[in-house]
């Protein structure tokens, strides 16, 4: 599964639902996140999208108005703190279930 991490400025964010509509976008599994969620020193507001390699492209093409794709060693940090954030939270809805 191909994976993209586009970091739109704040400015754009309000544009960032509609550019998701799109039919080749929409059907990729999507993730939004601000930076500053993430303990990130960002201004920007990501958007992680994982699917098929004409689902990505198709995104970057979308979102080329608003936003770029972040560089790889950037981009796997934002991922990897997403889905520790993901798993926290998992864990947490787990305690409860357990209690």
């Amino acid at each position: 599964m191909a994976t993209v991490v586009i970091g739109v400025k704040k400015e754009f964010t309000s544009k960032v639902p509609e550019l998701l509509k799109d039919d080749l976008v929409s059907r990729q599994s999507i993730t939004t996140r601000e930076a500053a969620a993430l303990e990130l020193k960002s201004e920007l507001f990501l958007v992680i999208i994982e699917g098929n390699e004409k689902g990505i492209e198709r995104a970057k093409e979308v979102f080329k108005p608003v936003g770029e794709p972040l560089p790889e060693k950037e981009a796997r940090e934002v991922i990897d703190r997403v889905r520790a954030e993901e798993e926290k939270a998992s864990m947490g809805v787990g305690m409860i279930f357990d209690a």
